[in-house]
């Protein structure tokens, strides 16, 4: 186990600050930088996130499009209506289950995600600067193994 966490001294991990405090302090800069490139581009993240779903994805139920970007159901309904008005997403119902709604982009949507994923790419080498291609690779490990250390630890904790 050389090298993992475990094996830290407790007393020096406590000097340092701590871990959660600073993916979450990281992930709101992060997210704030990203609201500033998205309304420069004149639209939000929350839009971005549902094309870029959509697009690279396809076609999906709505119930799957909340999983798939961890938003409640009437989040996402919210965006949807405003996206729908804008003429980016339809939503139709499906033949087999008519509760179920299957949302995809149109065209407009379409131009819009190829626009903003533009901005997006220029955004992130921005927060990526002078971070070197192994580094980005350690910390995709490193908050992978986090993030599914969490959610492994909250299923555990909903089982007791």
């Amino acid at each position: 186990m050389a090298g993992r966490t475990r094996d830290v001294d407790i007393a020096d991990r406590d000097e340092q600050e701590p871990v959660g405090r600073l993916i979450n302090l990281t992930a709101k800069a992060m997210r704030s930088h990203y609201d500033l490139v998205m309304a420069e581009s004149g639209s939000t993240f929350a839009f971005w996130t549902v094309l870029a779903v959509l697009e690279t994805r396809g076609p999906m139920i709505q119930r799957q499009l909340a999983e798939s970007l961890s938003i409640e159901g009437p989040t996402l309904t919210r965006s949807l209506s405003m996206m729908e008005g804008q003429g980016l997403v339809a939503r139709e119902r499906t033949g087999e289950d008519r509760r179920a709604t299957m949302v995809r982009t149109t065209a407009a949507g379409h131009a819009l995600f190829v626009k903003l994923r533009r901005a997006m790419a220029e955004a992130n080498r921005t927060l990526l600067d002078g971070v070197t291609a192994e580094e980005l690779a350690g910390l995709r490990t490193s908050l992978t193994r986090i993030r599914d250390n969490s959610r492994a630890a909250g299923r555990r904790s909903r089982l007791r």
